[in-house]
């Protein structure tokens, strides 16, 4: 591997290349697969993974059904623009 991908700051710009386009979705399934690449990857991918996730369905989703209070499928956004309100995600 060239040594320039060695610099995680130089691999965190790169990747924030990976266009977002036809969809969110797509983006992520790109940088699943550099992070899949090799463990130098990994961490900067996924960082970028979780920066551009669209809400919080998807970290509430990894909580264990039995923990969970609300039911994920009566959420919308609008709620989630109520909470996020009290709540911003940095």
């Amino acid at each position: 591997m060239h040594q320039c991908l060695q610099v995680p700051e130089l691999l965190n710009y790169i990747l924030r290349f990976v266009p977002p386009y036809p969809s969110a979705a797509v983006a992520r399934k790109h940088l699943l697969s550099c992070a899949l690449t090799c463990k130098l990857f990994a961490e900067v991918a996924l960082d970028i993974i979780w920066h551009i996730q669209p809400n919080l369905i998807v970290l509430l989703r990894m909580l264990p059904r039995e923990k969970r209070n609300i039911d994920l499928n009566a959420l919308y956004d609008g709620e989630f623009v109520r909470v996020s309100s009290h709540f911003p995600i940095r």
